[in-house]
């Protein structure tokens, strides 16, 4: 029995230590496992990428943390990823490209003017100052780099920054006050807006001397915003319900900027334009003959009564056709000495001075081509100019002036 019970402890005390042997190896089997695939994760983790993201980026993509096995001994997966540290490619410190400090501003201009009476005057204007930006954009620049020079070498830039940036903050805080009273006719409304508008540009006004990363371009934010203010204002008392609704009204009864009205500040200003680009080529033309263009829905209908009302003078109290017959033949004689000057450009601009005297004897008489006198005036006396600096473009007595600007609005 003693043998049997001795039999038994022993087959007992063995079989425990066999199996504490075969859980000691297994653990360090498993232990070891663990260590060679943290080992390979560690190493994968240690080599650059694949795809150029960073090491830290990589650890988005699938397995690249090296939790188990395969993914972890490989990390070519997490390394790749959707793109690493290149992010989705776009630079967030630059943002949109900003519009010119001309065109920016001269489109608020226009836009103040539209919500009142629209004439698309926003977009004539906005137009002309993106030509005239390409050739003050470097000064406008140099402005501000020399602000900013003066106010970091003086020391007061970054405190009158700080003071600026107060007094404009507690301008739009009183604003906001402002709009919230409820003056009729919508005056509360942009008065408020106005002043917020106000408290705006001073506030940007300090980066003017005081450099800011977040606003590279302080004078045309700076212009925007007190821009921005007025057509705040005329938004908000053009609207429904606002003090100038009524001069919109009217105006859209009479049928001002709808139709082709005369061409009056169009040709004008599409001559000025032009005599400026045959100068220096800065594609004017087109962009101040879209301003007038814009401008005429307003204007013609004042020069047409204007005109109408001369004419009526004129032959009412009988000087009309003998006026308008005696600057006939002396215009006619202007036109035929510049035809016998040449192409020089001043032969063109004698003929058109002579046009303009012509077109003049319309202001004071009715006839079948004097329906828009005024208009036909001042495109004969601007294409004067045109001609003159047209003949400059080709050796002509402006052709210096002509070659030394050109070089500077292509630099």
């Amino acid at each position: 029995m003693r043998l049997n019970d001795k039999a038994t402890k022993f087959d007992m005390t063995g079989a425990f230590r066999l199996t504490l042997l075969a859980g000691m190896l297994a653990g360090a089997a498993v232990l070891s496992a663990c260590s060679s695939g943290s080992t390979r994760g560690d190493m994968a983790q240690a080599s650059p990428p694949a795809g150029g993201g960073s090491q830290g980026d990589g650890g988005s993509g699938t397995g690249g943390d090296g939790s188990s096995g395969t993914g972890g001994g490989s990390g070519e997966t997490g390394g790749n990823g959707t793109g690493g540290g290149n992010g989705s490619g776009q630079d967030g410190g630059n943002g949109a490209t900003q519009s010119g400090a001309l065109e920016t501003s001269l489109g608020n201009v226009g836009q103040a003017a539209d919500n009142v009476v629209d004439t698309e005057a926003s977009t004539a204007l906005a137009g002309t100052g993106g030509v005239l930006d390409g050739v003050t954009d470097p000064a406008t620049s140099a402005i501000t780099v020399v602000t900013q020079a003066v106010g970091e070498g003086t020391g007061t830039g970054q405190p009158a920054d700080g003071l600026l940036t107060r007094v404009g903050t507690a301008v739009s805080s009183a604003g906001t006050d402002v709009g919230d009273t409820g003056i009729g006719g919508n005056v509360g409304t942009g008065a408020g807006a106005l002043l917020e508008g106000a408290g705006d540009t001073v506030s940007s006004a300090g980066d003017l001397l005081n450099e800011n990363p977040d606003n590279p371009q302080p004078l045309n934010t700076t212009l925007d915003h007190a821009t921005g203010s007025v057509t705040a204002l005329t938004e908000a008392l053009g609207s429904d319900g606002g003090l100038l609704k009524p001069i919109g009204t009217t105006a859209a009864e009479l049928g001002v900027a709808s139709g082709d009205p005369n061409p009056v500040l169009q040709p004008a200003l599409g001559n000025t334009g032009q005599a400026v680009d045959n100068i220096a080529s800065t594609n004017l033309a087109g962009s101040l003959g879209n301003t007038g263009r814009s401008l005429d829905t307003v204007v013609a209908p004042v020069t047409d009564s204007v005109g109408h009302a001369g004419q009526a003078v004129g032959d009412g109290i009988g000087i009309g056709p003998t006026a308008n017959g005696v600057l006939a033949k002396a215009g006619g004689a202007l036109e035929t000495a510049g035809g016998h000057a040449g192409s020089s450009g001043l032969g063109g601009a004698v003929s058109n001075v002579g046009s303009a005297v012509a077109a003049s004897g319309g202001l004071v008489h009715a006839g079948p081509d004097s329906q828009n006198p005024i208009g036909q005036v001042l495109d004969h006396t601007t294409g004067a100019v045109d001609s003159l600096t047209r003949g400059g473009a080709g050796g002509g007595l402006l052709s210096p002036v002509s070659g030394l600007l050109g070089g500077v609005a292509h630099k």
